[in-house]
């Protein structure tokens, strides 16, 4: 994404930094937004991320994310190809884990950040759901890598993929959680 990325925002000032939401290459309150779209749900570790997003926060600074929710197609869609996997390892918190009010409340203590939350449902259409397992087969990076590392194994995950698809007549309601936080400011 990032190689295309220049290419795809000709004509903006935009600085491109690699870097690891647990880890963000920025000093203590450099920004005055924050966001993220479902990107910062799947760091391993969430109680990092969320105060990685904290320290770079100013005071009185806006944060927006929008995360997955387990409930849905989406939710389900995920517990399909994680079927296919061991289970993390017991560091790993669960992406899903930040389409949870709660969770994120608990995340989010003593960073200063306010928050406010929204339930929203996208619905992703697909011509077929064949269509809709090529797609994310070859589009979705965790697909792409599933294909490649099931070898063998991924026509069964691909006829899985199908058949969800087809129990949502290829019309997922993807809900997902908006987060909406502000850093106190000073007083």
């Amino acid at each position: 994404m990032l190689a295309s990325a220049p290419d795809r925002a000709s004509g903006l000032d935009i600085s491109w930094v690699e870097g690891d939401a647990e880890e963000l290459p920025y000093p203590d309150e450099h920004f005055d937004v924050v966001l993220s779209t479902f990107g910062c749900m799947f760091a391993p570790r969430h109680e990092v991320v969320a105060d990685e997003i904290g320290r770079v926060l100013r005071p009185g600074g806006r944060m927006g994310l929008c995360t997955w929710t387990a409930s849905g197609a989406i939710g389900d869609f995920f517990r399909v190809v994680g079927g296919y996997f061991p289970p993390d390892p017991a560091y790993v918190d669960p992406p899903l884990g930040w389409g949870d009010e709660d969770h994120v409340h608990e995340l989010f203590e003593g960073t200063g950040i306010s928050l406010r939350f929204a339930r929203e449902v996208w619905p992703i259409r697909h011509a077929s759901p064949a269509a809709a397992a090529e797609f994310y087969a070859t589009k979705f990076g965790p697909v792409v890598m599933a294909r490649t590392v099931l070898g063998d194994r991924w026509p069964e995950l691909r006829d899985d993929l199908v058949r969800l698809f087809a129990s949502y007549d290829s019309v997922l309601p993807a809900e997902y959680l908006v987060i909406q936080g502000r850093r106190a400011s000073r007083a």
